[in-house]
This record gives structure tokens, sequence and C-alpha cells, in this order.
């Protein structure tokens, strides 16, 4: 799980290069330069860590850390950012609830050392709720009554106690990660680590010494050796995501790691053995990749021995209220407050395609509870919905919906296929004939529409 954290400084060169040193260290970073600004995206996400300056022009820290205190408590947690004057008034500020302070010209370390223990309490508080509750949300989500999905537990079942690859495709939010957890689970391999590592959180030559770890002084920068991913995963499962955005050159390496099953660090003249199982998960058409020539073929037959596609939520209607009902409960818990959600609201909730998927669901309810008191309307959802795109969704909620050329031709596609796929029972061929296009392009299209 990503852990989000918002830096607010008026210093912008502060702001860029904190940023982008947490965004290597794999945490997912919003930099600000006004406390306004920063205030106005709390109203519209939830950030459970806050960085900010002590000394500011528009609004000091002291006061900014008042009203973040006042209004979330201790859901989120504030670290003072202050230069060598200004200890003293740091250490006032931890007495009004701020969480530690980091003085600007320290090793940045301490600040990554405070990060990590803010970030512990957070999982920890997680943890706690679902020892209440008696379910995660891994365990949610995983729960279903739609055939497409029990059909996917079932090729699991069969799958889980082998080694081969799994690559599991979907639409953004569609929780591959939790299945490939749960194929983890199951799987022989259960009491040895799963390792997750996602390709679009480190820049390309982070990404490689990510994966494959590297030997004091291989580059600048390595003061000590560092083992990677794949080591960490030996014995277990190494989950990359976004596999589609996987560098061709890193593509070559981590095949003959496969191939091999031996790994190499950067800096390294000499081999480890090493023994894991691949799962890899991507929201692109790799096939069009392929043949775009962005990802490789034989790269590709070894990460696919076996595909599962996840259906997109708003063909998971039978288990949404489920969804809802888990999130609305996890906030309520969380930040120790009670809506109710009149027919309305919960309709809207219902009826809602959600693009984002699940990803979507949970971070509507999230701001639902951020925003609103008490009794939740209809105009509440509305508006929590609208802070993404007001008037898409403004049309969605009169049921007057303008679509983009685009959007019209994918639903229309979607719609096209479902029926031809019933009408031939499945049959690719009778389909292939019917509409003109190749064997190849109908699989694709039946692929992409999760129809199978």
């Amino acid at each position: 799980m990503e852990f989000k954290v918002l830096i607010v400084d008026d210093e912008k060169e502060f702001v860029e290069v904190y940023t982008l040193l947490l965004k290597q260290k794999g945490y997912k970073v919003k930099g600000v330069t006004s406390p306004i600004e920063a205030i106005d995206i709390l109203n519209d996400e939830y950030y459970p860590l806050i960085m900010v300056d002590l000394v500011m022009p528009e609004m000091d820290g002291i006061e900014f850390l008042k009203k973040v205190k006042s209004r979330f408590g201790n859901s989120v947690e504030v670290i003072i950012v202050t230069g060598f004057g200004t200890i003293e008034n740091a250490v006032n500020a931890i007495k009004l609830g701020a969480f530690s302070y980091y003085i600007k010209s320290s090793n940045p370390e301490s600040l990554i050392y405070e990060i990590e223990k803010a970030k512990k309490i957070f999982e920890l508080k997680e943890e706690n709720f679902t020892l209440k509750s008696g379910l995660s949300e891994d365990d949610v989500l995983l729960k279903t009554t739609d055939p497409k999905m029990i059909e996917i537990y079932n090729i699991i079942d069969k799958v889980a106690n082998s080694d081969c690859s799994v690559l599991i495709t979907g639409e953004s939010g569609t929780g591959k990660e939790v299945i490939a957890k749960y194929i983890h689970k199951k799987s022989k391999r259960s009491i040895m680590p799963f390792v997750p590592i996602n390709c679009k959180a480190y820049p390309v030559t982070l990404l490689e010494s990510e994966l494959f770890g590297y030997e004091k002084g291989a580059f600048t920068g390595a003061l000590a050796c560092k083992e990677g991913k794949i080591e960490e995963a030996n014995g277990g499962t190494l989950f990359i995501d976004e596999i589609g955005e996987l560098d061709q050159e890193i593509q070559v390496k981590l095949l003959r790691v496969i191939e091999t099953k031996t790994v190499e660090r950067l800096g390294a003249n000499k081999k480890k053995e090493i023994d894991f199982r691949l799962i890899s998960a991507t929201n692109r058409d790799l096939e069009k990749a392929i043949e775009e020539g962005n990802f490789r073929l034989d790269f590709y037959y070894r990460i696919n021995t076996v595909s599962i596609s996840l259906p997109p939520l708003r063909e998971r209607k039978k288990d949404l209220p489920n969804f809802i009902n888990f999130f609305i409960e996890k906030f309520s818990k969380k930040m120790n407050k009670f809506l109710d959600f009149n027919n309305d609201a919960f309709d809207l909730l219902m009826n809602y395609e959600y693009p984002g998927n699940i990803r979507e669901l949970k971070n509507i309810i999230e701001r639902i509870f951020v925003l609103c008191e008490e009794n939740v309307s209809k105009d509440d959802v509305l508006r929590c919905f609208q802070s993404k795109n007001q008037n898409k969704i403004k049309d969605f909620a009169e049921k007057k919906e303008i679509l983009t050329f685009e959007e019209a031709k994918e639903n229309f596609e979607r719609e096209y296929f479902k029926r031809l796929y019933e009408y031939t029972k499945g049959n690719l061929n009778a389909i292939s004939k019917l509409s003109g296009l190749s064997r190849r392009q109908v699989f694709n299209k039946v692929k992409k529409f999760s129809l199978k």
C-alpha cells in the first residue's frame, strides 16, 4: 500500500527536492508552496502525513497544525520543518500535537526515519481496525457472488500450487495486487515473502537498481551494498505491477533471470542462484504494445503462462453493496465519525460506473467522510464526485450524460461484442465472420471487455 505524504513549504526548491527524494523512496507525494492550497487539497483528499514549514507568509506552521488537528485529530500526523533558529518553536509544536520536527540542514535520512515511524503507526491503526472488524480490506474485496470472479477463483485454485508465472490484466483500480496476494497466500510459498514493486513508481535508472540490487560503488551514491527486490523474493513471490511500463533493456535482464534462475547485482561480477514465483500485472494491452515494438514477445511468453483478466467494478454490481458498506464502516471507525446516508445518496453510489474501479470507490467514500457531517444526501455525494470531474458527474447524476466520442465508441463496442459473444455462445470464429474482423482482433476485444 502506498503511503501518502503532503509537503507544504513556501520554498519552491525545498518542495521540489524533497518531493523527488520521497518519490524515489516509494512514497506517494504531493508538494505545494502555499498552506492555503494545502488546506484546499485536504478538503478533497486524505493524507495521513503532512510535512509543513514552520515559517511561511500566508499562514505559519503552528496555525496550520492547529487547523489540521482540530479537523482530523490523530488520523493525520504532522512533521514540522524548521531552520536552525526555530528549534524551540518546533519543540513547542510537538506539545500542540505535531508528530516530530525536521531541521532543514540535517541529513535527509533522519527525515526518512521519522516518516517511516509515522507510516508504521498508520499501519498499526489499520491493523487495529482489521482486528476489530474481523475482516481485512483484501478479505472483503475477495468476497464475491459475481460469476466471472468465481471463475477466476477456480483458475487460481488450479494454478496456486504450481510455480507457473501469472499475468493479471484489468483496468486500473480493479484489485490486481489483491489477487496476486491471494495467489501467493494459497501457494506452497505462502510462508515466504510476497515482494511487490510498481514499475511506475520509479524512474528507469532507479527501477533497475531496485529490482536487481547493487554493490557498493556501483554508481554515484551507492555507499553500501543493497539487496534488490528479486533477492528479497527468494523462496517466495515477486509481484511486478505495471509491468507494461518496463523498459526493454530491463525486460531482457529480467528474462535472463527467469531463464537462468540467477541474479547479478549492479556492479557485481558474480551471479547468485535465486528461486521465486513471478506474478505480473498491467492495465495495458501488451499484445498491442508488442505489435508497436514497445514490448518484447519472448518476455511476454515468459510472464504469461496463465492469464487472469479482472472485470471492472461496473460489471460486479452484485458485489458493490458489500464494498460500499465496508468502506463506510472503515472510515467511520478510522475518523470516529458516523454518517447517515439517505436512499438517494446510496442509490447514486450504487449506479455510478466508477471508471477508477475499487480504488475510486474507496477514495469517494473517504472524501465523503472528510467533507460531510451527519446526514449525507445525494447532493453531498455529488459534491464529492464533482471534486474529480464536475461536469461529467453532474450530467451522470441527471441521467443526461454526454460522452466523448472515444467513451461512446467504447460503450458501443462493449455492448456489440457482448451481444455477439452471447449470440455465438463464445465461438470466436463465428464472431469473426459476423463482425468482419480477424480472429486475433476478436480475441483482443473479448479479452478487453472481459467476456470470457
